[in-house]
């Protein structure tokens, strides 16, 4: 996780970013509430320092880890690509191996890549390319070549990145927002994985941007018809208040680069 120290809408990179509308106090009691509900369940968290020149640093859309391997983001707009020097710095001080992509394809990390077992859901059409999708899958068969990696493309703005619409629940079951995907992606998604759907309502208020952590997960507040469905599924619900931070285009999953 990055402390959201400067974290502020300085600019529009999304739908949800107006530069007209203030970030409250409240930014910080979020944050640290989400952090205290991980470490509550046993999460040990890291911390990245925040840099002030990227107030959304706090997104830590920084990149995919696999095993002992980082893989970097290749932001697509410059007011973020600066970020990626501080979490390849991190990842090297720790240990991993740094392999790159071509810095001229588009990928965004763990907002477009999304795990469910050995499946590997690629979200492009936003921030994330094809051809960095064909680079990363290159990488991680090379590395297991068991992993399947299965394109999907976005199509609302809203929805830029896969995990603001897409959540893996385990390696069977997903929620999704439908109306986020092409007719193709949903072929694929129905395919693959048995599909929860979320309503336009409560996807909006980033339902699926929620981090799963065995039989809990930790969601936004304020959508209370998921989360009847999912603990009659036997999840444990940790509603957390992101109004802050959607303001910026993002919630639980945004937050946390999950390992």
């Amino acid at each position: 996780m990055c402390p959201p120290d400067y974290f502020d809408i300085k600019y529009s990179i999304n739908p949800w970013m107006n530069t007209k509308e203030n970030v409250s106090r409240n930014k910080r009691i979020q944050w640290e509430t989400l952090k205290e509900t991980f470490e509550k369940l046993n999460v040990q968290i890291k911390l990245l320092k925040p840099q002030k020149r990227f107030p959304d640093m706090v997104y830590v859309d920084i990149g995919i880890v696999y095993k002992n391997n980082f893989i970097p983001s290749n932001f697509r707009y410059k007011e973020r690509q600066g970020e990626r020097k501080y979490a390849v710095d991190w990842f090297k001080k720790h240990g991993y191996k740094i392999i790159e992509i071509e810095k001229d394809f588009y990928f965004e990390g763990h907002g477009d890549t999304l795990w469910a077992g050995d499946k590997l859901f690629f979200g492009y059409g936003f921030r994330s390319s094809m051809e960095a999708q064909k680079q990363v899958e290159k990488i991680l068969k090379k590395i297991n070549p068991k992993i399947e990696i299965i394109p999907i493309e976005l199509i609302d703005p809203r929805f830029y990145h896969l995990d603001t619409c897409f959540c893996p629940l385990n390696s069977k079951q997903a929620l999704y927002f439908p109306g986020a995907f092409s007719p193709k992606a949903k072929k694929m998604l129905t395919k693959n994985i048995e599909l929860i759907p979320v309503s336009e309502k409560e996807a909006k208020k980033f339902a699926c941007n929620a981090v799963v952590i065995n039989k809990d997960i930790l969601i936004p507040a304020d959508a209370n018809f998921i989360y009847k469905k999912l603990k009659k599924l036997g999840y444990k619900i940790h509603p957390i208040e992101m109004t802050e931070f959607i303001k910026g285009g993002g919630a639980c999953k945004c937050l946390s680069f999950v390992m």
